[in-house]
């Protein structure tokens, strides 16, 4: 039938894709690209929805996290119950490695530091080190995902 067929080329473009994803996707190039200027529009409304009132409940999922840290540093204002998710490996690990403070970690002192302002901090250094320190400490784990299939986390992470 034709709606088998679509559901078939739906599904082959899928797996297409998370294969492209998991297998091509360069996480650090792409964090390198991410962590200089020019997202402060995006951290803004970010920050901003995050104190209002839009931002509602106990544990926040992050689908598709990558291997940035940074957008945590919002939420974990409001949520101190976060679990990160991304369908690359090599983007699990980032994340672990900044949670663990690995020296080859990804450093977001910078991003931080725009959070600290932004969040009204006074002393931008020692603001950036608490909103790191609040994030680590909310942030319960990372765990893999795949958006593009029914149920997006394994069943095994679904709690």
């Amino acid at each position: 039938s034709e709606n088998y067929s679509s559901d078939m080329l739906g599904s082959a473009a899928s797996q297409a894709l998370s294969a492209f994803y998991k297998n091509k996707f360069l996480g650090r190039t792409y964090a390198t690209q991410k962590n200089g200027p020019g997202n402060i529009i995006h951290q803004k409304e970010l920050h901003r929805i995050f104190q209002s009132d839009l931002a509602k409940g106990e544990t926040l999922l992050e689908v598709g996290a990558g291997p940035m840290a940074w957008y945590s540093f919002m939420s974990s204002s409001r949520f101190n119950d976060i679990v990160l998710s991304d369908l690359v490996e090599n983007n699990r690990v980032e994340l672990e490695k900044w949670l663990n403070r690995s020296e080859d970690a990804i450093d977001w002192t910078n991003r931080a530091e725009e959070v600290a302002a932004l969040e009204g901090y006074r002393d931008i250094k020692k603001g950036a080190l608490a909103i790191m320190e609040r994030t680590r400490s909310s942030i319960r784990k990372v765990v893999p995902c795949d958006a593009l299939k029914p149920g997006v986390l394994p069943d095994s992470y679904s709690s």
